[in-house]
């Protein structure tokens, strides 16, 4: 899974960087630095992530879900925000992308509650805030990562947030108790003109990604402060599939060309809807979670697919689907992705927070702040036993019914799209593959 990277330039001070990806070990959340210090770094608060909750303790699980429950209008925001991202992210190029809008949501979220004026209007219009209200987007973003944490058995979904600060400089209280309350970030004071600086930040990029990232962070001229989210996510098929079933098979290429892969291969009874150009169908997760495969119809490209709001809320979203047996022919593929989604947020009106001379960010600090880059980097892995998938952001600041007869075949031998759906419905990761070979 590749990392995500937001870079915020302050009137020439300021660097933040937010990073979303998983750790995999329950930990103060500045892990690996738990709350102490080390040689270039100083962690000035450790918070430590949800305890976590048996795989098999169904009443406590009910009591978080019930304690935790989402509103109505924050989990349409959530989801309309993801539509509206990955659209804007997928639709370009003909190459494998796996996009977290978890991370960028988080990274987002955090630079939100620091903004005023009309920066913070273009952001949480973006983000869908809730009544355009900020409390109650961090209220949401707390709800949900307590929902998402998860640490058993069969599963790891773990988010981490950090504040990377300049020494010298400080936070704005209100901001501060935010952060550490509602999105579990640590603060970690460092002199970004010390050059091992971004190999420190690295190596708990490294860290909290089961080392699936390794992400080579530069420094800014000038960056007081980054913060950086991580999520990594695992989890198992509810029934898997077999080694010896698999098979050798050819894979046709968007250009005409084709490669060879190898196929997993099974029937099993599940979830799948016809739309208008594509057939979707679900693999079940036991963390309650399901991974969508969405096929276009023989003809029908991509791109078609991913320019129509309507369609992607049927191809993401939830629709009425039919139960029955589905023969699956599924390629494995691990692939990483990196991205620069500055374009992407201006594009989707997201203007002053990248502007010297219009952003404003006071209420993180007394520095005058402004975004200079926002990086995504990710990492996704399928195969016989289940998925393994993460991602960072970064963001750097400078001043059951009956089966029926019938058997659904979904033989993704072609560019294909895809999405983790996790309890409570939230998206964790959606994207195409173009080459599962790559």
């Amino acid at each position: 899974m590749k990392r995500k990277i937001f870079t915020i330039a302050m009137a020439s001070l300021l660097t933040t960087s937010i990073m979303l990806s998983g750790a995999t070990e329950i930990m103060v959340s500045g892990s690996p630095y738990p709350g102490t210090s080390g040689p270039g770094y100083q962690c000035d608060t450790g918070v430590r992530n949800p305890d976590p909750i048996p795989y098999d303790n169904l009443g406590s699980l009910r009591a978080l879900r019930i304690d935790n429950a989402l509103s109505d209008s924050f989990r349409t925001g959530f989801n309309k925000f993801s539509i509206d991202t990955a659209t804007a992210v997928l639709k370009d190029g003909r190459e494998n992308k796996n996009y977290s809008p978890v991370s960028l949501y988080y990274a987002l979220s955090l630079a939100a509650q620091g903004a005023k004026g009309t920066t913070r209007n273009q952001l949480l219009s973006l983000l869908h805030a809730p009544d355009g209200d900020p409390g109650q987007l961090a209220d949401g973003c707390g709800r949900m990562y307590r929902l998402l944490y998860k640490d058993n058995d069969y599963a790891q979904i773990k988010l981490t947030n950090s504040l990377w600060l300049q020494d010298g400089h400080t936070l704005r209280d209100d901001f501060r108790r935010t952060a550490e309350s509602q999105y579990y970030s640590s603060v970690f004071r460092v002199d970004f003109e010390n050059p091992d600086t971004p190999a420190i930040i690295g190596k708990w990029i490294s860290d909290q990604t089961n080392q699936t990232l390794a992400p080579e962070i530069e420094a800014e001229e000038g960056e007081l402060m980054r913060i950086v989210n991580t999520v990594y996510y695992y989890d198992q098929w509810t029934s898997g599939f077999q080694t010896n079933k698999n098979t050798e098979g050819i894979f046709h290429l968007a250009d005409g060309g084709q490669t060879t892969c190898t196929y997993m291969t099974n029937q099993k009874s599940g979830a799948y809807y016809r739309g208008q150009g594509f057939l979707r169908a679900s693999l079940s997760l036991k963390n309650y979670g399901t991974m969508l495969f969405i096929l276009p119809d023989e003809g029908v490209d991509i791109q078609q697919l991913l320019t129509s709001e309507e369609t992607m809320q049927e191809m993401f979203g939830t629709v009425s689907e039919a139960y029955g047996n589905v023969t699956w022919n599924i390629p494995k593929f691990r692939f990483h992705t990196s991205m620069d989604l500055k374009p992407t947020l201006q594009s989707l009106g997201i203007t002053d927070a990248f502007h010297a001379g219009m952003a404003d960010f006071s209420g993180i600090n007394n520095d005058r702040l402004f975004i200079q880059t926002v990086i995504q980097e990710t990492m996704i892995g399928i195969d016989e036993n289940g998925v393994e998938a993460t991602s960072f952001t970064m963001l750097g600041m400078a001043a059951g019914s009956a089966l029926p007869a019938e058997v659904i075949e979904i033989n993704l031998n072609r560019p294909f799209l895809y999405a983790i759906i996790t309890e409570p419905g939230v998206p964790l990761f959606m994207g195409v593959c173009y080459n599962p070979a790559a």
